[in-house]
């Protein structure tokens, strides 16, 4: 079964947060038989938050301090992730590291799953 590339611009969701948001990975130049273009596929490295992960809108987390300190209420998002996506494809390396894949999910420190859709 082939692998489903993911690229900049996928939507992406955390269980936590009241609404989706894209992916982003930076372009870089490229060349696949015999074209030069920008490529921005995704690999597992693509993680970092705000750079490669931007907010959900609103988290809703209770062990999210701002959420807690709204007593509940959902407050601004703010994503905390400090390890890679996983599983990724380490049959395809994209810039040196494995692709990442539709099944691929990261953890936000507050609890929330966040998972390509």
């Amino acid at each position: 079964m082939p692998r489903l590339a993911v690229c900049s611009g996928a939507l992406i969701r955390c269980s936590f947060g009241t609404a989706p948001s894209q992916l982003l990975v930076a372009p870089i130049p490229s060349q696949a038989a015999g074209f030069l273009g920008q490529s921005m596929e995704a690999n597992i490295l693509d993680y970092q938050p705000n750079l490669n992960i931007p907010a959900f809108a609103l988290c809703t987390s209770p062990v999210n301090p701002e959420v807690a300190a709204a007593m509940g209420a959902p407050a601004p998002c703010t994503p905390m992730v400090n390890s890679p996506w996983t599983p990724g494809d380490p049959g395809t390396l994209v810039r040196g590291a494995p692709a990442l894949t539709q099944s691929s999910v990261c953890l936000c420190m507050y609890g929330g799953l966040i998972n390509i859709t």
